[in-house]
This record gives C-alpha cells, structure tokens and sequence, in this order.
C-alpha cells in the first residue's frame, strides 16, 4: 500500500529578511567609513602636492632673485627719452625695484651685452619679474614681464649703505647732478614678500659690486 501522504522532513537553508537587511547595514557602514578613508588620503595626497609645488615654486624664485641682485653692478642706463637713470633704483611706496645686473645667458651667442636691465613689481596678487633686451632706451612696451611669485599680498625691500644703515629708498640721497650716486649700489638688498598661504619670507642679498665708503 502507497502511502499518499509522507510525513517526509525537509531542511531548507537560506536567510531570513531580518538576517539580510542586517548585512545589508553592516556592508553599508564599511563602505562608508572605506570611503570617507579614501577620500581623507586622496584629499592629504591633494595638500601635500601642492606644498610641494609651492615650495619648488619658492626655492626657483629665490635662487632668481638671488642671482640677480648680487650680480647688480654700477652701470647707469638711459630710458627711453635719453634720461639717466640710477644703477639701482627702488622705494617703498611705489614697490618697484630696478637695476643693472651682469651675467645675462647668451647660448646663441648673439652679439649683445652681458648686462641687463631687470626690474621687480608688485601687481595682481604676484610679483613679476621684467627684464629689458635692450640695456639703453628701453621702453615699458619692450619689457618682457612674467610671474615670479603668485598669492602674493605684500612685497617689499629695503637697502643696506655702506655705513650699515638700513633705508626704504635707494638711493638714500637722490642727486642727478652726481654721477657717483647714479651709479652708486647698496651692500646689500633686504627682500620681504608675504604670501597669503605660506606668510612672510625674507631673504638677504649682498651685492658683490658695491663700492665700500661710498655712502
């Protein structure tokens, strides 16, 4: 005889609703806290990167500077309308600093002078740097400007004579009928530029070509 009903005991395995939705929870807060870590690296990668590049930035502009202002010499230059200008010229108000310097590159080996008209400025938030092809009669038109330093907010610069005093202006006693005091250098050059992210830097710069006693 067929048994037409088997009380036949059947295991089943699976989850249940309760069991899936806590998973479900537990996968959801890793992923979470996994993502928030990543992003917390990605975003430390971010600064760090950019510290570095600031600093490479930093260190580039300083060695310029560096290289040109002790390489200042006592070479007056005509502007653009025949006028004599000093070797070195800067004050505090305007925030533009011009001068002589040797030394200039020539790979080509152009026919032109080792000497260059250079000048630093504060504009915009950076500080340029421009320069003159031409040592003589030059114009602002002809000057080749580009940035030196960017997020800048201040720039400034002071003088050292030769009797160890400091000033804000060069040169200290401004006389055109003198031509000893336009082609007259400091001992050395103070530069001062604040940055809005990395604050106030100073640097100073001797000035191989200043004359001693002339002051």
């Amino acid at each position: 005889m067929i048994c037409s009903e088997c009380n036949i005991k059947k295991d089943y395995s699976g989850f249940t609703l309760v069991e899936v939705l806590v998973a479900l929870f537990i996968f959801s807060t890793i992923s979470v806290i996994a993502f928030a870590g990543l992003q917390s690296v990605l975003r430390s990668r971010q600064v760090i990167e950019d510290n570095v590049d600031r600093m490479i930035e930093l260190r580039k502009g300083m060695r310029v500077l560096q290289r040109d202002i002790e390489q200042s010499v006592a070479r007056p230059v005509r502007g653009e309308f025949g006028d004599l200008l000093y070797s070195m010229h800067g004050n505090k108000e305007e925030q533009i600093l011009d001068f002589t310097r040797t030394g200039r590159l020539n790979p080509a080996g152009l026919k032109r002078s080792h000497l260059q008209r250079v000048r630093y400025m504060f504009s915009d938030g950076a500080l340029m740097r421009g320069a003159w092809n031409t040592l003589d009669g030059g114009s602002d038109e002809q000057r080749r400007d580009f940035v030196l330093f960017s997020q800048v907010s201040e720039f400034s610069f002071r003088f050292l004579s030769s009797d160890d005093k400091w000033s804000d202006s060069w040169p200290i006693d401004s006389d055109e009928e003198d031509m000893r005091k336009m082609a007259l250098l400091p001992k050395a050059v103070e530069i001062a530029i604040t940055f809005s992210d990395l604050g106030e830097v100073k640097r100073i710069f001797a000035i191989a070509g200043a004359q001693p006693g002339s002051e």
